[in-house]
């Protein structure tokens, strides 16, 4: 993004000042102020109504924990059947067996 250095600032004022005259020209810088600050006013409040809804979106989501909900006991960790070939053929025969 390029910015507007003094000398480019120079020649938009005396160009400004020679299209709309040393009597308009207060009433415009005055109008495109208001303008500006309308702008980061609109700016600043539409940020905080979403900062806000984020907000509540972010405590509606995390529910808080129920008296009567109680925690899982913690399962033993089992053996874990190695898979074998064997193995598997006698998990398809089953299951084949079951569905016939």
């Amino acid at each position: 993004m390029a910015f507007v250095g003094g000398q480019e600032l120079l020649v938009i004022l005396t160009v400004a000042l020679i299209l709309f005259g040393p009597k308009k020209l207060p009433e415009l810088a005055r109008s495109f102020g208001q303008a500006v600050a309308e702008f980061n006013k609109a700016k600043n409040e539409f940020s905080q109504e979403g900062f806000k809804k984020l907000v509540e979106e972010e405590t509606k989501v995390k529910p808080e924990p129920s008296k009567e909900a109680k925690p899982k006991p913690e399962e033993k960790p089992t053996k874990s059947k190695r898979h074998t070939p064997q193995s598997g053929v006698e998990e398809f025969e089953k299951r084949r067996d079951e569905n016939d």
